[in-house]
């Protein structure tokens, strides 16, 4: 039997294994044993347990393992170390932890911020993977070794998890996200406690840190992860400070825009900063934004559209009107050039 996904399970930076069978074997034995999500173990024991060569179709799974860089992790959702799933997001949360306890970063009690996206692998695929279960999963293990966590209460944009860390004085912040890529794709942003995503030497030690801690060092029970309360009051000062800080806001009537929202997450924070400053309400690409969303915000299109549909018209009896104004003048003008001579 041999096991497909849609893309190669080898993302850039990863770094890459020849392995021999039996290595694979032991590799893909460890997963099962420590992978606590059934729908992915359940994919490899198929494999396990298949009668056909199943050294091609491990090999794509457990080869290599994803590579952490100065942009954390990116792969496709899906079992295997090449891909990101329930148990290579705890070791990286394992190997994460155990750098900024050993960096000096006081995350003991300064604690660390957790946002996610909407991205899930149900859409596409029988694994029960999702940003906001990596989310979880982050805060399971900084929070079963005494750390506190700021964990969003619902998807966020991006930057309201450096937002957070500003704000908070966390020692870091995770952002479970594959912003602009691929649907079947996730990825682990991590940044430091200035706010900024991490720069070498970090990123070399917390890849050093995950290879160490690759067995969980508990069964993490998601169900006592706490949310956040003060979230929502975060996102509303996100974007009073945003206000505040910009020196050349201009609000009132102009020309329209039309707003795509990629892969739906930043629709209603688009919205969000758009109301802030006054401006002119964006035409949304309806499909491209969340589904949950999507009804509602057609019914709105549907009103916006007539409103532009006025604007033009008004943009467009103004210019007529500006233009014979214009005309009239200059046959005035050479009427009076003409009774000179």
């Amino acid at each position: 039997m041999s096991f497909i996904l849609q893309r190669s399970l080898v993302p850039s930076g990863a770094f890459h294994r020849f392995l021999s069978t039996s290595t694979l074997l032991d590799h893909a034995e460890n997963y099962v044993k420590w992978d606590p999500n059934p729908t992915t173990v359940q994919a490899v024991e198929m494999i396990l347990s298949s009668n056909d060569n199943n050294e091609s179709s491990l090999a794509p799974l457990f080869e290599g393992r994803l590579s952490f860089g100065t942009a954390g992790l990116r792969a496709p959702f899906g079992p295997g170390y090449n891909c990101m799933n329930d148990l290579t997001v705890i070791q990286t949360a394992q190997g994460l932890l155990k750098y900024l306890e050993e960096s000096g970063t006081g995350v003991k009690k300064r604690g660390i911020v957790v946002g996610y996206d909407h991205r899930a692998s149900k859409e596409f695929t029988a694994y029960d993977l999702s940003s906001e279960i990596f989310a979880k999963i982050t805060a399971a293990v900084f929070q079963s070794q005494g750390v506190p966590v700021f964990l969003y209460d619902r998807l966020v944009a991006t930057p309201l998890v450096p937002f957070g860390v500003e704000e908070m004085d966390a020692a870091c912040g995770v952002m479970v996200t594959a912003s602009h890529n691929p649907k079947e794709d996730t990825g682990y942003k991590v940044y430091w406690g200035n706010g900024a995503q991490i720069i070498p030497p970090h990123d070399k030690g917390i890849a050093d840190k995950i290879l160490e801690n690759l067995e969980p060092w508990e069964t993490y029970e998601m169900g006592g992860v706490s949310k956040w309360e003060e979230g929502a009051r975060m996102e509303e000062l996100y974007f009073d400070k945003m206000k505040r800080e910009c020196f050349n806001g201009r609000g009132g009537e102009g020309a329209p825009l039309t707003y795509t929202a990629m892969h739906g997450v930043g629709h209603e924070f688009a919205k969000k900063a758009f109301d802030k400053f006054g401006l002119t309400p964006f035409v949304s690409v309806v499909e491209q934004v969340r589904r949950g969303v999507r009804s509602e915000v057609r019914r709105s299109m549907d009103k916006q559209l007539t409103l532009f549909g006025r604007h033009f018209d008004r943009r467009r009896r103004f210019r007529t009107q500006r233009s014979e104004q214009l005309r009239f003048q200059t046959q005035r003008r050479e009427r009076g050039r003409s009774s000179w001579r």
